[in-house]
Parts: structure tokens; C-alpha cells; sequence
């Protein structure tokens, strides 16, 4: 497992996410995700739904998974803590990512909250001065991203 390190700016906070392979880079940021509104780990997933997404590049393939969780949590009530089979690679000049996702059903009214993400965003568009800039290469196997917060 990566490690991630949550970074505090005004309304919003950062992750910071670093991991030896790409499979392993996208369940730490959803697991620093998660971790940013409620410890996931209370609560043992019971049930998985197949998660694949397509990106033109890497660092929009990372915003996409992020969202497509949060989408998750928020619509369906599914608090993910668990991920398995993380593909992603580039096919064709586009990225893909394929990943089994294991969640707990939830009523957000039961859950202890340290704070709610809205929405995460591309970094390479954040606000000049903020101090984030966007690190997502098959290299480096590092990225940061921008958590919008409530």
C-alpha cells in the first residue's frame, strides 16, 4: 500500500499520494479520499460494484476515478474502503481503468463525519498561487490532487 498525506488550503485540502505501481496509486487516493470526510474502516464492506473509466490522460483518469467514487458515496450510499483488480493502462492513446470496488451500504445520517468532499479536481487548473501543482506520471508513480470541500 501507498501512503498519502492530506494537505490543508483555506476551503479546500489536497492529497498527496505516493506508490510503487499505478494499480496501487489509484487505491491510495481513494482510500486518502475517503479518509478525508470519515474513517472507512468502521464500517467493512459487504458488497462490490465493477468500476471502469476511460481518460485522454493520466492525470484526468485519477480526477475521473476520484469523482466516479464520490458519485458513488453520494447517489447510491456506497462507502468504498476495499479495491481489487486496479487495471490502468494506456490503450490506443487513451487511458483505462478497470477496478473492483467493495463497499459498505450506508444512510450518511449513521455516519461520524470529519468533513464532506463535493468534488475533486484537476490540479492543472487550480487557482494560481494556491501551491498545488499536478504530478501523475507512469514514472514517478505520484500524484496530487484537489479536494473541493463543504
Amino acid at each position: 500500500m501507498g501512503k498519502y498525506q492530506i494537505l490543508e488550503h483555506t476551503a479546500d485540502k489536497g492529497l498527496a499520494v505516493e506508490a510503487e505501481s499505478l494499480p496501487d496509486l489509484f487505491e491510495t487516493a481513494a482510500r486518502g479520499l475517503f479518509r478525508l470526510m470519515i474513517d472507512p474502516d468502521r464500517y467493512p464492506p459487504t458488497e462490490q460494484v465493477a468500476i471502469e473509466l476511460h481518460a485522454p490522460d493520466l492525470e484526468a483518469l485519477m480526477v475521473k476515478w476520484l469523482n466516479e467514487l464520490l458519485y458513488h458515496f453520494e447517489v447510491y450510499h456506497r462507502l468504498f474502503s476495499r479495491y481489487e483488480q486496479i487495471e490502468a493502462r494506456e490503450v490506443g492513446g487513451r487511458w483505462r481503468l478497470t477496478a473492483q470496488a467493495h463497499y459498505c451500504p450506508i444512510e450518511p445520517q449513521q455516519l461520524e463525519w470529519g468533513g464532506r468532499v463535493r468534488e475533486v479536481g484537476d490540479l492543472s487548473r487550480a487557482a494560481p498561487g494556491t501551491g498545488f501543482r499536478t504530478l501523475a506520471t507512469p514514472r514517478l508513480r505520484r500524484c496530487l490532487t484537489l479536494c473541493r470541500c463543504r
